[in-house]
């Protein structure tokens, strides 16, 4: 729906407006092109004490107590 009502205004305020197809495309290039760019590092991993991966299932599993 957002998008719908974007091309619409986008079709009122241009004046050579171009359709719907295209201008949804745009958007989409638009976001892959943001995404590329924030996934260039890797997310940092959290440790929680006491959980560890088995490796093979990478369930968590309690840790005994030292």
């Amino acid at each position: 729906m957002a998008i719908a009502n974007a091309w619409r205004l986008h079709v009122q305020t241009r004046k050579k407006p171009m359709d719907q197809l295209l201008f949804r495309r745009s958007i989409a290039r638009f976001y892959l092109k943001q995404s590329s760019l924030r996934l260039t590092t890797r997310p940092s991993s959290s440790n929680i004490e006491g959980l560890q991966l088995d490796g093979a299932d990478h369930v968590p599993e309690k840790l005994p107590k030292r």
